[in-house]
């Protein structure tokens, strides 16, 4: 019993130095009677504090009051008052897990509702992921977006993201392409990256909003720069849309540095420019990479660089493996080509 009354920060410390609450522990009635006698004046006196250790005698039987599992659950909601938030969520806590109140996921609920409503980011986040998951309570998407929407605005920013992707994907509410953008600024504003990632690619390719480039590379750099490497390629995309030798450099930088973490795309656009600068070797160098990523038009492009003999010997059979590689990647057009 001690670990509980402790965590309610309500007992005496006069208990703690005289014994008493040392042999309430060890099973004496009358001291446990004594710490009872006491927090219940206290709770009568408004301490909310004490109403929970009352609720606790009365869950253990510890007391001469007996135990009594209405009057616990009476004396919990009574500490759950007054915008307490920490109480709320030890309580639901102890409901949650069975220490201190009996195990009961729809109580626990409730009392972590109230603390989500006092304040409490973490009972928020709880609720949210469970009603997301359906684990720990059934899964309700409409419940889930409630308690995420509270704790993105109690400053947990992820929580922002994902409820962004709810109302993209019409998960319990319809889609809202407006509301999920704002919820990605602020996330993206607080730097998570995927948030300005996202926002980079909208404003870019004209996604849910008017394109507009100046924002794109806005984000895109952001995105870039905090280790979203697709963005970088997607930035580089960009510079190259902008058509002049300053962008195709800065380009080139982007592609390259997605295409060292791994992003298919990057090295299949830095094979693009090495291409178009005759550069054979190396246009075959980053296609093979981009093909091992599955990329399917990296690989159609090496096909077609071993059929043609552009900067490699020709060779049908290696050409074949990779149009076969392309139509496993999901390109029709390869399939066609090795039927």
């Amino acid at each position: 019993m001690r670990k509980f009354l402790l965590l309610a920060f309500a007992i005496s410390a006069a208990f703690c130095a005289n014994g008493t609450l040392k042999s309430c522990d060890d099973g004496d009635v009358s001291s446990c009677d004594e710490i009872f006698e006491y927090a219940l004046k206290e709770c009568e006196n408004g301490d909310l504090a004490h109403c929970l250790v009352v609720g606790n005698f009365y869950h253990n039987g510890k007391s001469s009051a007996g135990k009594d599992e209405k009057k616990a659950d009476e004396f919990y909601q009574k500490s759950c008052t007054n915008e307490n938030s920490q109480l709320c969520s030890r309580i639901g806590n102890a409901y949650f897990t069975g220490n201190g109140a009996p195990k009961d996921l729809e109580k626990a609920a409730q009392f972590y509702d109230k603390s989500c409503e006092f304040g409490d980011v973490q009972s928020c986040l709880f609720l949210g992921s469970s009603y997301y998951n359906g684990k720990n309570l059934a899964q309700n998407y409409e419940l889930a977006l409630k308690y995420l929407l509270k704790s993105c605005d109690l400053g947990d920013f992820k929580s922002c993201q994902s409820a962004a992707n709810m109302y993209h994907s019409a998960k319990g509410t319809q889609t809202d392409n407006q509301k999920a953008l704002e919820l990605h600024e602020k996330a993206c504003a607080a730097d998570l990256q995927k948030s300005c990632a996202f926002l980079g690619n909208a404003y870019f390719k004209a996604k849910f909003v008017e394109k507009d480039l100046a924002k794109a590379q806005i984000y895109l750099d952001k995105a870039c720069l905090g280790d979203e490497n697709a963005s970088c390629n997607a930035l580089g995309e960009l510079y190259l849309s902008a058509n002049s030798d300053e962008n195709a450099t800065k380009a080139r930088e982007m592609f390259e540095k997605s295409c060292t973490s791994g992003v298919a795309a990057g090295c299949y656009n830095l094979a693009g420019i090495y291409k178009n600068e005759k550069n054979y070797e190396k246009a075959h160098k980053f296609y093979s990479q981009a093909c091992e990523n599955k990329s399917a038009n990296a690989c159609i492009a090496l096909g077609n660089m071993y059929r043609t003999g552009k900067g490699v010997k020709i060779d049908a059979k290696i050409a074949a493996s990779h149009f076969k590689k392309a139509c496993e990647f999901g390109s029709k057009k390869a399939c066609e080509q090795v039927k």
